[in-house]
């Protein structure tokens, strides 16, 4: 098992896209500059093994991500500071 560490959206869809199976799970920060949460997750999610944790400091809807994907996405929030 590794981490991959990376700031940047487009690292991440590239390595994904490269070898899909090399993912069991993808931790984001909600309040990254790219593409949507939502169209970030839907390609995440796309992989059924793949698991998926936001982290925001503000509240996010997961509602959408979680009825597209039962069970393999999660928020962790904290209040802002």
């Amino acid at each position: 098992m590794a981490v991959l560490g990376d700031r940047s959206i487009a690292s991440l869809l590239s390595a994904l896209a490269e070898a899909p199976e090399g993912f069991a799970m993808v931790v984001l920060d909600a309040t990254m500059s790219g593409p949507s949460l939502g169209e970030l997750a839907g390609e995440i999610l796309a992989d059924p093994n793949v698991r998926m944790i936001v982290a925001s400091g503000y509240p996010v809807d997961m509602s959408g991500l979680k009825a597209a994907a039962p069970g393999r996405a999660r928020a962790r929030t904290r209040p802002p500071p």
